[in-house]
């Protein structure tokens, strides 16, 4: 591992040192820079480095060729200096922040699809209580293919993500979630023993469950990480995967996975408990603890409570209680639409209270409520409420039947006397709705709030924003979009820094701080700047403009020239651009976000010259 160190220390030196990189990350074989200025790098004497196969300039990126080792300089790289800070800042200590930040950026990536497939299977709930069904209607399987199979194979697009965030090789944490779900593993049938140890599965088996494949995925990047430091290099392409799967892969079967089973047994006998000392308290507990225990996948210790109170007595409490949990979420996620302003969370409310309506919190728990923290904290004491109200009241469900608003039908009698239980099922489903909505609604919503409520101040009245606060006015005049909605995967991962995006409808650039001109790219498609506040900002104008190597863009600046705000740094010809295919949705981006607490975009659809368009706060 020294000798990654010692080559990784040589590189960042002959680019011009770690404050010349504004990014870094690494491919099969290359290490890819992005420099703040490329004529700092020395290129001749890395060309003739004897670990440097060549060197290659292209996309904005400066890319050193150095083989089949380049993960582990790269890790060697990140080790002895803080540019893994411009990937993300430093993890907080607190171990539920932790949980929270890793729960929320596993689930960010599919929350769109998460919520379509939500929608979906809330149509399929409509179409069942019609009277359509999979033997009656084709476009009822259909459909219900489409919302439940994302549902179904839930671990693999879990591992997706987890392998971002963990640090795994992509295929290798597919595979061992392609493990969990294997047929022959989840058929009701006797397993045989694996060397004496026995192969435990939930009753449903892992299909739909989250946190068997989030542990085996963060496993196997500690063990993969091990691997390549201790694999030769001529095999470590197809050694280290297999290394690392017949290491995890048993350890997850055999471990993993029956220690949830057995934590959710202990629970399913805690809850029995409960319930024979107060039916009231057992309600407000499993009530309000029901979203956790299935985040976790502990909720399984209960299905079997629940089939024996079906079997010997015609109806379940347990069922009863946990019935109407979501109403809490889906009256918490109403509440958030009265409170939020930031255009992203807005745009998820809509998918994630239909979705809730008809029972699958999924979007509303992992796109709003779990990141916001305060929100889900709510929805769960709302859910409390609701569970004492059943203990109370002794409502019982008479079946395993359909989630959300059709849970309702488990609650009739299908004798026809005990019409009571079924208005009392309703007035359970109310009382969760208000109190997750007014909860919701009364209780300030922290951090993030304030937040927006910076960001929506800048359209206002610039001189109420406070110290601490600084200002990036927009270079150019367009429609604002979220910087990830950019084609260019580098800009919109957040990679080089956090901003926004532009769709210019003018010709000129000018400066959004006053400050000094830092670079000016050759190709005359971007430049950075400094401001005197010490914001460091990269503005690219365009995708793949830089393969027009300056044609069509007049520079009026040049390095190290201090600028004022509003003076004009750049002109391009739009039309002319566009004409030739070119899409010029600019990235605004300020390259040492780590350095401070948050960057926010201004709250609006367009925007004109000189209007503000960034806040950067302090830390």
């Amino acid at each position: 591992m020294e000798k990654y160190t010692n080559l990784a220390k040589e590189l960042l030196l002959l680019v011009g040192g770690e404050k010349n990189v504004i990014g870094v990350t690494h491919c099969l074989t290359r290490l890819r820079f992005t420099l703040k200025d490329d004529n700092q790098a020395q290129t001749e004497m890395l060309k003739t480095h004897p670990e440097v196969t060549a060197i290659v300039r292209g996309g904005g990126q400066y890319q050193i060729v150095i083989g089949n080792h380049v993960a582990d300089v790269y890790d060697a790289l990140l080790s002895i200096s803080s540019l893994g800070d411009l990937r993300a800042s430093a993890p907080s200590t607190r171990l539920t922040d932790r949980f929270i930040t890793m729960v929320s950026a596993v689930f960010q990536p599919a929350l769109g699809v998460l919520a379509a497939t939500g929608m979906l299977k809330g149509v399929v709930a409509i179409m069942a209580f019609c009277g359509l069904t999979a033997e009656n209607s084709g476009i009822y399987l259909l459909l219900q293919a489409i919302g439940d199979g994302f549902f179904q194979f839930l671990p693999i697009v879990i591992a997706i993500s987890a392998t971002k965030y963990f640090n795994l090789h992509l295929f290798t944490g597919i595979a061992l979630a392609a493990t969990l779900l294997y047929p022959g593993l989840n058929a009701d049938n006797r397993l045989p023993e694996v060397l004496g140890f026995p192969i435990y599965l939930p009753s449903g088996g892992y299909y739909q469950t989250v946190l068997p494949i989030i542990m085996s995925v963060a496993l196997a990047a500690q063990v993969e990480k091990f691997f390549k430091k201790i694999v030769p290099d001529v095999v470590k392409y197809f050694m280290v995967p297999f290394l690392t799967l017949i290491v995890v892969a048993p350890l997850t079967i055999l471990g993993i996975g029956p220690a949830m089973i057995g934590l959710s047994n202990v629970i399913g006998d805690f809850f029995h408990l409960i319930y024979q000392f107060s039916p009231v308290l057992m309600g407000a507990v499993l009530g309000g603890l029901w979203q956790l225990l299935v985040m976790f996948g502990l909720h399984w210790g209960l299905i079997p409570l629940m089939t024996i109170q079906l079997q010997s007595s015609g109806f379940s409490t347990i069922l009863a209680i946990i019935n109407f949990v979501s109403f809490s979420q889906f009256g918490s996620v109403l509440a958030l639409a009265f409170k939020l302003k930031n255009p992203r969370q807005k745009n998820l409310i809509l998918p994630s209270v239909v979705s809730a309506f008809f029972g699958v919190t999924e979007p509303a728990i992992y796109g709003l409520s779990l990141p916001l923290r305060t929100p889900f904290i709510l929805s769960s004491i709302g859910g409390a409420v609701q569970g004492a109200f059943v203990g109370w009241t002794a409502i019982h469900a008479y079946n395993m039947g359909g989630l959300g608003i059709f849970a309702l039908t488990t609650f009739v009698d299908p004798n026809g006397q005990d019409v009571n239980n079924f208005l009392q099922s309703i007035i359970a489903m109310l009382l969760a709705t208000l109190a997750g909505f007014i909860l919701t609604l009364l209780v300030r919503i922290p951090d993030q709030t304030e937040k927006e409520m910076i960001s929506d101040t800048l359209n206002k009245d610039t001189k109420q924003i406070p110290i601490g606060h600084h200002t990036i006015f927009s270079p150019l005049g367009g429609t604002v979009l979220p910087l990830e909605t950019m084609p260019d995967p580098v800009f919109a991962s957040g990679a080089m820094g956090e901003g926004v995006a532009v769709r210019p409808t003018s010709d000129q650039l000018v400066s959004p701080v006053q400050g000094i001109v830092t670079t000016t790219f050759p190709t005359k498609h971007a430049l950075t700047i400094r401001s005197e506040d010490g914001v460091e900002l990269l503005i690219h104008l365009g995708i793949d403009t830089v393969h027009l190597d300056g044609q069509g863009f007049t520079v009026l600046v040049e390095n190290g020239q201090e600028v004022r705000l509003g003076q004009p740094l750049l002109q391009f010809d739009r039309e002319h651009l566009e004409a030739q295919g070119y899409d010029l949705t600019s990235a605004i981006i300020v390259t040492n976000s780590p350095d401070y607490m948050d960057v926010l975009p201004a709250t609006v659809d367009n925007i004109k010259l000189g209007q503000p368009l960034l806040t950067v706060i302090e830390k």
